[in-house]
């Protein structure tokens, strides 16, 4: 196997890890629709072209605030880091 293909695999599977790990933190009522505090933040992580969140959660004042997201590609992420450092 390609070594930038198991890098992605290994990031890939990590990243499922994390996000199972969290979706295991919050009861069943903190998973379904979005929380208004993450609306503005999805939004405008998912107009930025190759990124799509896929789960968020505000942390309802006993979790971080957290948004998962996928990145297609690796040039797609520098957007994301120019808005996030303003």
């Amino acid at each position: 196997m390609e070594e930038g293909k198991e890098d992605e695999e290994k990031v890939e599977e990590r990243f499922q890890e994390q996000k199972q790990s969290k979706e295991e933190e919050m009861s069943a009522s903190e998973m379904r629709g979005i929380d208004p505090e993450c609306i503005n933040l999805i939004d405008a992580i998912n107009r930025i072209p190759g990124l799509y969140t896929i789960s968020s959660c505000c942390g309802h004042g006993r979790h971080p605030f957290t948004i998962f997201f996928k990145v297609d590609s690796g040039l797609d992420f520098p957007i994301l880091l120019y808005h996030i450092d303003r």
